[in-house]
C-alpha cells in the first residue's frame, strides 16, 4: 500500500507525484516532504506511460529518503529498492541530455504580444543545444517566410504554426453576437507536412475572411474539413480545455479533448502542459493530466514564450 506515486527521469531535478485517494492527507504530508527542497512543480497527480519516465510507489520512510537524494541529485539510493532500478537506470549521478523544442512561440508578429525577433530567435535557439523551434503567432502566419529563412541559415530545423482563434462551444465562424462570441479560444496548430501547411494558411485565411469578429476566428467545422498534416496542441489558459477545467467542468473538458483528438487524430493531438509559476496553470496541470491518465491521450511540455531573455521581461510588459 503505496501513501504516493513519483514519475521522474532520471538525473533530473523534476518529479510528477500523484496520490492515493484513499489516503489524500497522509499522502499529501509526503508529497510536501518529497518536494520541498527541489524543483518539482508538479504534484497530487500524474499519469503513467510517460515514456522514459520510471513510476515509484513510496512505501516506507526508506524508499523516501531515496526518492529525495535521487531527486536532489544524489548519487546512489541509500538503500536497494528494485522500483528504483527500472529500465537499469541506477546511475543516478550521471548527467542525462535532455532535448527540448520550444512548440509555442510568438514573435513580433503576435501584435502587442509577442517580442521574440525572428532575426535573433534562431541563433538563441542553437545556441541553447536546441536543433529545432516552432513559430506559433496569435492568429496570422505573416512572419512565416521571415522565420523558415532565419531558421535554415542558423541550421534550426523550422516549424510552422500557428495559435488560432477558435469560437466558444456551440458557435460557429458566422457568429458574431457580442455577448456570446466575444471571447474565442486559443489553439496551437503545427504543419507536420506541406499539407499541413496549406490547411493551416486556408484556416488562417477563412478566420480573416469569414469569422472575423474581434479576431479573425475558426470553428471545429472548418477544422473537420482542413485538419489534414497537421498537429494540435490544447494550447495556454486561454484554450478550450483549460478554460472549461478552471471553470470547475472536467467532464465538458475531457470530452472537448476526446473530440479534438477524434478531428486531428489519436497521434496528432497532444495536452499542453505549461507552468509559468501560475496558480490557475497548476490548477489545470492537475485537470490535463487527469484526462491523460483516463484517456490515454499524450502530453506534451510548452512554455509560452513572448521574449527571448529574461531581461526583455521588463520591456515586454511595457
Amino acid at each position: 500500500k503505496s501513501l504516493c506515486t513519483v514519475y521522474l527521469r532520471p538525473g533530473f531535478v523534476t518529479a510528477m507525484v500523484s496520490v492515493a485517494p484513499k489516503d489524500e492527507e497522509a499522502a499529501q504530508m509526503v508529497l510536501l516532504t518529497c518536494t520541498a527542497e527541489t524543483q518539482a512543480v508538479y504534484h497530487r497527480s500524474a499519469a503513467s506511460k510517460m515514456g522514459r519516465w520510471l513510476m515509484l510507489d513510496i512505501t516506507s520512510p526508506e524508499m523516501l529518503e531515496d526518492v529525495k537524494a535521487l531527486l536532489a541529485g544524489g548519487s546512489s539510493p541509500q538503500s536497494e529498492h528494485p522500483a528504483l532500478c527500472k529500465d537499469g537506470a541506477c546511475d543516478f549521478g550521471k548527467e542525462h541530455a535532455m532535448s527540448f523544442v520550444h512548440l509555442h512561440v510568438h514573435t513580433e508578429f503576435s501584435l502587442l504580444d509577442g517580442a521574440c525577433r525572428i532575426r535573433d530567435l534562431p541563433g538563441i535557439v542553437k545556441a541553447m543545444g536546441q536543433t529545432a523551434c516552432a513559430v506559433t503567432d496569435h492568429g496570422v502566419m505573416y512572419g512565416a517566410v521571415d522565420f523558415y529563412r532565419a531558421c535554415k541559415a542558423e541550421g534550426v530545423k523550422p516549424i510552422i504554426g500557428c495559435e488560432v482563434y477558435v469560437t466558444p462551444q456551440g458557435r460557429t465562424r458566422f457568429d458574431k453576437v457580442h455577448e456570446l462570441d466575444a471571447e474565442s479560444r486559443h489553439l496551437v496548430l503545427l504543419c507536420e507536412n506541406e499539407e499541413g501547411y496549406r490547411n493551416l494558411s486556408y484556416l488562417v485565411s477563412m478566420g480573416w475572411t469569414e469569422g472575423f469578429y474581434i479576431k479573425p476566428r475558426i470553428d471545429l467545422e472548418l477544422l473537420r474539413q482542413y485538419s489534414g498534416g497537421l498537429i494540435a496542441l490544447s494550447a495556454c489558459l486561454a484554450g478550450e480545455i483549460p478554460r472549461r477545467l478552471r471553470n470547475g467542468e472536467y467532464e465538458n473538458a475531457k470530452a472537448y479533448a476526446l473530440e479534438l483528438s477524434h478531428i486531428f487524430g489519436p497521434d496528432r493531438f497532444y495536452l499542453e502542459l505549461q507552468d509559468h509559476g501560475i496558480r490557475d496553470q497548476a490548477i489545470v496541470n492537475q485537470g490535463i493530466l487527469r484526462i491523460h491518465r483516463e484517456t490515454g491521450l499524450p502530453m506534451v511540455c510548452t512554455n509560452d514564450a513572448h521574449y527571448l531573455r529574461k531581461e526583455d521581461a521588463e520591456a515586454h510588459d511595457v
